[in-house]
């Protein structure tokens, strides 16, 4: 296969309203003739149908984020859609979003605690199929460019009795 295109952007507004950081922006991405679907979107490919999938997929991804600082506390949420058509007619377009928030307090120089949220919606046309996750993150800058980051989650969907539970250190 040849090398396709793909475009992205990304734009930010930076102001400074009562005492605040804010910054909102939004990001696209098109690129054209993909192997495969994005990952959010994986699981909605029909059973059976890799080798049309793999004749090519046109993924396009529309967002928006926005930070709040003011002092030691930041807030950062992020929402994306997605949607990849299939140069197959045998396979249906996927769409999804997904969503990121977190909120950050700096305990003390080198310290971090960090609270997340993501949401994740592999299609938007089934119900029940979304995907949660919280987390509760400790960051250390021992000394400088190193970081040491320990993190606890749990990720549960709709519809689910099972949610699962997650340590990360690195």
């Amino acid at each position: 296969r040849s090398f396709e295109k793909a475009i992205s952007t990304r734009a930010a507004l930076r102001a400074t309203p009562l005492g605040f950081r804010l910054q909102l922006g939004g990001s696209f991405y098109w690129s054209d003739n993909n192997l495969q679907p994005n990952p959010l979107l994986a699981s909605g490919v029909p059973e059976g149908s890799n080798s049309e999938v793999q004749k090519g997929a046109t993924e396009m991804r529309g967002g928006a984020f926005v930070t709040l600082n003011r002092g030691r506390l930041t807030y950062l949420g992020e929402a994306v859609a997605v949607q990849n058509r299939f140069s197959s007619p045998s396979v249906p377009t996927l769409a999804g979003y997904a969503t990121y928030q977190e909120l950050s307090l700096v305990l003390t120089q080198g310290l971090e605690l960090i609270g997340t949220y993501e949401f994740m919606d592999p299609d938007i046309g089934i119900l029940n199929n979304s995907t949660h996750r919280a987390g509760i993150v400790v960051e250390l800058f021992p000394l400088p460019f190193t970081e040491l980051r320990a993190m606890v989650r749990r990720t549960f969907g709709d519809g689910t009795a099972n949610p699962k539970w997650d340590a990360v250190i690195f």
